[in-house]
Formats: C-alpha cells, sequence, structure tokens
C-alpha cells in the first residue's frame, strides 16, 4: 500500500467519523427538541395576576396606620413596664 493509498484511506475513515457524529449530533438535537416540548407540556399555562397598584393616598395610609400601630405597642410596653415597675417597688422592702 502507498502513501496516496493510505491518504486516501484516512481520508474516507475521517469522513465516515464526521459524518457518524453529524448524525448523532442531529439525533441529539431532535431528542432535546422533544424533552422541551414533553416539558413544556407538562407544566400548567402560566398564569398572570394584575393587582391594583396603590395610589398615594393608599400609601399615606398605610404608612399612617403602620404608624399609629408602632406608637400603640410602644405606649403598651411603657404601661407595662411602669406597672412592672410599681409592682416592683411594692414588693421592695424598705431597711
Amino acid at each position: 500500500m502507498n502513501l496516496e493509498d493510505l491518504a486516501k484511506k484516512t481520508i474516507s475513515e475521517v469522513s465516515s467519523i464526521m459524518e457518524e457524529q453529524r448524525r448523532q449530533n442531529e439525533i441529539l438535537k431532535e431528542q432535546e427538541l422533544s424533552r422541551k416540548t414533553e416539558i413544556k407540556d407538562e407544566l400548567p399555562p402560566m398564569e398572570f395576576v394584575c393587582e391594583e397598584l396603590d395610589t398615594p393616598q393608599d400609601l399615606e395610609d398605610k404608612i399612617s396606620m403602620a404608624k399609629f400601630e408602632e406608637e400603640q405597642k410602644i405606649q403598651n410596653n411603657i404601661e407595662i413596664s411602669t406597672q412592672e415597675n410599681k409592682e416592683f417597688k411594692k414588693e421592695e422592702p424598705f431597711l
């Protein structure tokens, strides 16, 4: 076998390998597309929920309510602390 025949044989083998790889690549692409389609079919349809946006007045009302609630909590804590302090002083013996 001479060099030219060897080169032709090598080129033929490489071409065959490349063609096989191309076919396998096509098969993989088809499988991937099929998987994506199956996944897409399995997923429930997306639902978009539109909520009404708060108006500036609504936001101000929410802020005011949050401030009021926070002030109430602080006032309650102060009252509880004051009451506990009074009770503690009553229990404290004088020496």
